[in-house]
Protein backbone atom coordinates (compact mmCIF):
# COMPACT_ATOMS: atom_id res chain seq x y z
CA UNK A 1 0.00 0.00 0.00
CA UNK A 2 1.07 3.53 -0.82
CA UNK A 3 2.17 6.10 1.87
CA UNK A 4 1.18 8.86 -0.23
CA UNK A 5 -2.48 9.32 -2.04
CA UNK A 6 -3.15 9.60 -5.69
CA UNK A 7 -3.05 13.28 -5.93
CA UNK A 8 0.63 13.39 -4.56
CA UNK A 9 2.03 11.27 -6.75
CA UNK A 10 0.46 12.95 -9.56
CA UNK A 11 2.00 16.46 -8.23
CA UNK A 12 5.38 14.29 -7.97
CA UNK A 13 5.07 13.09 -11.44
CA UNK A 14 4.61 16.66 -12.79
CA UNK A 15 7.29 17.72 -10.49
CA UNK A 16 10.52 15.31 -11.75
CA UNK A 17 10.41 16.87 -15.56
CA UNK A 18 12.56 19.15 -13.83
CA UNK A 19 15.21 16.90 -12.57
CA UNK A 20 18.05 15.64 -14.97
CA UNK A 21 17.02 12.20 -17.26
CA UNK A 22 18.58 9.68 -14.64
CA UNK A 23 17.35 10.98 -11.37
CA UNK A 24 13.62 11.55 -13.15
CA UNK A 25 13.70 8.43 -14.04
CA UNK A 26 14.78 6.67 -10.84
CA UNK A 27 12.03 8.88 -8.82
CA UNK A 28 9.22 7.53 -11.32
CA UNK A 29 10.18 3.86 -10.72
CA UNK A 30 10.20 4.16 -7.11
CA UNK A 31 6.63 6.45 -6.90
CA UNK A 32 5.28 3.81 -9.62
CA UNK A 33 6.19 0.98 -7.61
CA UNK A 34 4.58 2.63 -4.72
CA UNK A 35 1.45 3.21 -6.38
CA UNK A 36 -1.85 1.10 -6.09
CA UNK A 37 -2.89 -0.56 -9.13
CA UNK A 38 -6.44 0.68 -8.19
CA UNK A 39 -4.97 4.34 -8.46
CA UNK A 40 -6.87 5.11 -11.73
CA UNK A 41 -6.05 8.50 -12.28
CA UNK A 42 -1.99 7.82 -12.17
CA UNK A 43 -2.66 5.09 -14.66
CA UNK A 44 -3.50 7.53 -17.38
CA UNK A 45 -1.31 9.96 -16.63
CA UNK A 46 1.46 7.15 -16.78
CA UNK A 47 0.17 5.93 -20.16
CA UNK A 48 -0.19 9.47 -22.13
CA UNK A 49 3.22 10.12 -20.31
CA UNK A 50 4.82 7.51 -21.87
CA UNK A 51 3.37 8.00 -25.68
CA UNK A 52 4.33 11.27 -25.45
CA UNK A 53 8.29 10.68 -24.02
CA UNK A 54 7.97 12.30 -21.15
CA UNK A 55 7.98 9.22 -18.65
CA UNK A 56 10.26 6.50 -18.10
CA UNK A 57 11.22 4.26 -16.08
CA UNK A 58 14.88 3.45 -14.57
CA UNK A 59 15.77 0.45 -16.86
CA UNK A 60 18.70 -0.40 -14.74
CA UNK A 61 17.07 -0.13 -11.06
CA UNK A 62 14.51 -2.51 -12.27
CA UNK A 63 16.41 -4.97 -13.91
CA UNK A 64 18.72 -4.88 -10.58
CA UNK A 65 16.02 -5.23 -8.32
CA UNK A 66 13.86 -7.86 -10.31
CA UNK A 67 16.79 -10.11 -10.02
CA UNK A 68 17.05 -9.50 -6.69
CA UNK A 69 14.10 -10.40 -5.38
CA UNK A 70 12.59 -14.07 -4.81
CA UNK A 71 9.78 -15.43 -6.63
CA UNK A 72 6.88 -13.55 -5.07
CA UNK A 73 8.14 -10.63 -4.48
CA UNK A 74 9.09 -11.16 -7.90
CA UNK A 75 5.65 -11.25 -9.30
CA UNK A 76 4.67 -8.04 -7.58
CA UNK A 77 6.75 -5.92 -8.92
CA UNK A 78 5.91 -7.50 -12.42
CA UNK A 79 3.04 -6.67 -11.42
CA UNK A 80 3.56 -3.25 -10.74
CA UNK A 81 2.90 -0.07 -12.66
CA UNK A 82 6.77 0.55 -12.36
CA UNK A 83 7.20 -2.26 -14.87
CA UNK A 84 4.72 -0.96 -17.15
CA UNK A 85 7.26 2.16 -17.48
CA UNK A 86 10.06 -0.20 -18.73
CA UNK A 87 11.24 -0.29 -21.62
CA UNK A 88 10.16 -3.04 -24.19
CA UNK A 89 13.67 -5.30 -23.42
CA UNK A 90 13.62 -5.17 -20.12
CA UNK A 91 9.71 -5.71 -19.88
CA UNK A 92 10.19 -8.73 -21.97
CA UNK A 93 13.37 -10.42 -20.36
CA UNK A 94 11.27 -10.11 -17.11
CA UNK A 95 8.08 -11.52 -18.92
CA UNK A 96 10.24 -14.52 -20.05
CA UNK A 97 11.22 -15.64 -16.57
CA UNK A 98 8.13 -14.99 -14.65
CA UNK A 99 6.14 -17.01 -17.36
CA UNK A 100 8.27 -19.98 -16.00
CA UNK A 101 7.57 -18.81 -12.45
CA UNK A 102 3.99 -18.90 -12.93
CA UNK A 103 3.16 -21.61 -15.16
CA UNK A 104 1.25 -23.53 -12.39
CA UNK A 105 -0.17 -21.14 -10.68
CA UNK A 106 -3.42 -19.84 -12.00
CA UNK A 107 -4.43 -16.43 -9.83
CA UNK A 108 -0.24 -15.62 -10.58
CA UNK A 109 -0.89 -16.29 -14.56
CA UNK A 110 -4.16 -13.94 -14.06
CA UNK A 111 -1.77 -11.10 -12.55
CA UNK A 112 0.61 -11.09 -15.27
CA UNK A 113 -1.93 -11.08 -17.89
CA UNK A 114 -2.91 -8.33 -15.99
CA UNK A 115 0.83 -6.33 -16.57
CA UNK A 116 1.09 -7.63 -20.25
CA UNK A 117 -2.29 -5.81 -21.10
CA UNK A 118 -1.12 -2.91 -19.14
CA UNK A 119 2.20 -2.63 -20.83
CA UNK A 120 0.47 -2.63 -24.08
CA UNK A 121 -2.06 0.35 -23.01
CA UNK A 122 0.32 2.11 -22.12
CA UNK A 123 3.13 2.05 -25.12
CA UNK A 124 3.31 2.67 -28.66
CA UNK A 125 1.87 0.39 -31.03
CA UNK A 126 5.55 -0.94 -32.58
CA UNK A 127 6.44 -1.87 -28.80
CA UNK A 128 2.92 -3.67 -28.78
CA UNK A 129 3.62 -6.12 -31.66
CA UNK A 130 6.99 -6.95 -30.27
CA UNK A 131 5.23 -7.99 -26.92
CA UNK A 132 2.37 -9.95 -28.69
CA UNK A 133 5.13 -12.03 -30.64
CA UNK A 134 6.24 -12.96 -27.02
CA UNK A 135 2.25 -13.01 -25.56
CA UNK A 136 0.17 -14.24 -28.11
CA UNK A 137 -0.48 -17.65 -26.42
CA UNK A 138 -2.64 -15.74 -24.04
CA UNK A 139 -5.47 -15.70 -26.42
CA UNK A 140 -5.89 -19.55 -26.45
CA UNK A 141 -5.19 -20.27 -22.73
CA UNK A 142 -7.99 -22.30 -20.31
CA UNK A 143 -7.59 -19.71 -18.27
CA UNK A 144 -9.89 -17.02 -18.63
CA UNK A 145 -8.68 -13.91 -16.68
CA UNK A 146 -5.30 -14.34 -19.58
CA UNK A 147 -7.57 -14.41 -22.30
CA UNK A 148 -9.40 -11.76 -20.81
CA UNK A 149 -6.59 -9.77 -21.05
CA UNK A 150 -5.70 -11.03 -24.95
CA UNK A 151 -8.49 -9.52 -25.97
CA UNK A 152 -7.56 -6.33 -24.93
CA UNK A 153 -3.82 -6.00 -26.89
CA UNK A 154 -5.73 -7.69 -29.89
CA UNK A 155 -8.02 -4.34 -29.54
CA UNK A 156 -5.10 -2.33 -29.90
CA UNK A 157 -3.78 -4.21 -32.63
CA UNK A 158 -6.11 -4.19 -34.47
CA UNK A 159 -5.33 -7.29 -36.51
CA UNK A 160 -5.43 -11.05 -35.87
CA UNK A 161 -4.22 -14.00 -37.86
CA UNK A 162 -6.58 -16.58 -38.80
CA UNK A 163 -6.08 -18.78 -35.42
CA UNK A 164 -5.74 -15.40 -33.35
CA UNK A 165 -9.61 -14.65 -35.19
CA UNK A 166 -10.58 -18.67 -34.56
CA UNK A 167 -10.01 -17.43 -30.75
CA UNK A 168 -10.98 -13.78 -30.85
CA UNK A 169 -14.73 -15.58 -32.32
CA UNK A 170 -15.00 -17.97 -29.94
CA UNK A 171 -14.45 -15.52 -27.40
CA UNK A 172 -17.90 -14.13 -27.94
CA UNK A 173 -19.56 -17.08 -26.43
CA UNK A 174 -17.70 -17.64 -23.43
CA UNK A 175 -18.81 -18.69 -19.95
CA UNK A 176 -16.92 -15.60 -18.46
CA UNK A 177 -18.57 -12.51 -19.22
CA UNK A 178 -15.40 -10.59 -19.19
CA UNK A 179 -13.98 -12.56 -21.96
CA UNK A 180 -17.34 -11.93 -24.02
CA UNK A 181 -17.40 -8.43 -23.26
CA UNK A 182 -13.77 -7.96 -24.51
CA UNK A 183 -13.98 -9.93 -27.42
CA UNK A 184 -16.58 -7.45 -28.79
CA UNK A 185 -14.33 -4.71 -28.71
CA UNK A 186 -11.47 -6.57 -29.99
CA UNK A 187 -13.42 -8.10 -33.32
CA UNK A 188 -14.45 -4.05 -33.86
CA UNK A 189 -11.04 -3.08 -33.63
CA UNK A 190 -9.98 -5.51 -36.40
CA UNK A 191 -13.20 -4.56 -38.57
CA UNK A 192 -12.50 -0.85 -38.12
CA UNK A 193 -8.88 -1.34 -39.01
CA UNK A 194 -9.89 -2.47 -42.35
CA UNK A 195 -9.16 -6.32 -41.89
CA UNK A 196 -12.09 -7.63 -43.73
CA UNK A 197 -13.70 -10.82 -42.60
CA UNK A 198 -15.56 -12.97 -45.14
CA UNK A 199 -18.78 -12.22 -45.82
CA UNK A 200 -20.07 -15.29 -43.96
CA UNK A 201 -18.23 -14.72 -40.62
CA UNK A 202 -19.48 -11.46 -40.67
CA UNK A 203 -22.64 -12.02 -41.25
CA UNK A 204 -22.55 -15.01 -38.69
CA UNK A 205 -20.91 -12.55 -36.29
CA UNK A 206 -23.34 -9.93 -36.65
CA UNK A 207 -26.24 -12.15 -36.11
CA UNK A 208 -24.74 -13.39 -32.75
CA UNK A 209 -23.92 -9.58 -31.39
CA UNK A 210 -27.92 -8.53 -32.06
CA UNK A 211 -28.74 -11.72 -30.31
CA UNK A 212 -26.11 -10.77 -27.38
CA UNK A 213 -27.01 -7.35 -27.47
CA UNK A 214 -30.39 -7.87 -26.48
CA UNK A 215 -30.42 -10.89 -24.54
CA UNK A 216 -26.96 -11.37 -22.47
CA UNK A 217 -26.81 -11.49 -18.88
CA UNK A 218 -24.10 -8.31 -18.55
CA UNK A 219 -24.70 -5.03 -19.03
CA UNK A 220 -21.09 -4.60 -20.71
CA UNK A 221 -21.26 -7.18 -23.16
CA UNK A 222 -24.67 -6.42 -24.33
CA UNK A 223 -23.19 -2.69 -24.73
CA UNK A 224 -20.02 -3.73 -26.73
CA UNK A 225 -22.25 -6.42 -28.61
CA UNK A 226 -24.14 -3.07 -29.80
CA UNK A 227 -21.22 -1.05 -30.68
CA UNK A 228 -19.46 -3.87 -32.78
CA UNK A 229 -22.98 -4.32 -34.84
CA UNK A 230 -22.86 -0.67 -35.31
CA UNK A 231 -18.71 -1.21 -36.79
CA UNK A 232 -20.07 -3.88 -38.69
CA UNK A 233 -22.95 -1.52 -40.43
CA UNK A 234 -20.10 1.33 -41.19
CA UNK A 235 -17.68 -1.91 -43.01
CA UNK A 236 -20.60 -3.25 -45.39
CA UNK A 237 -21.74 0.55 -46.30
CA UNK A 238 -17.60 0.86 -47.23
CA UNK A 239 -17.54 -1.95 -49.41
Amino acid sequence: MSVLDQQSILVLLDLVKDFDRQTARAVITMLLFLTPLEADGVYSRLGRGIRRGEFKGHDEILRRLYRALPSRQRLELFSSLAMSAASYQVYADAFRDIQKRTRNNNAARAMVARSVSRFAATHELAEVKRLWRLASHLLISRNQEEVWNALLIVEKLGKANKRELKAVVEATRARFWGVRMNAWPALSAIVERGDHLSPKLLGELMRRAKKAASTDSNEGVRRNAGLFLETAARSLSRR
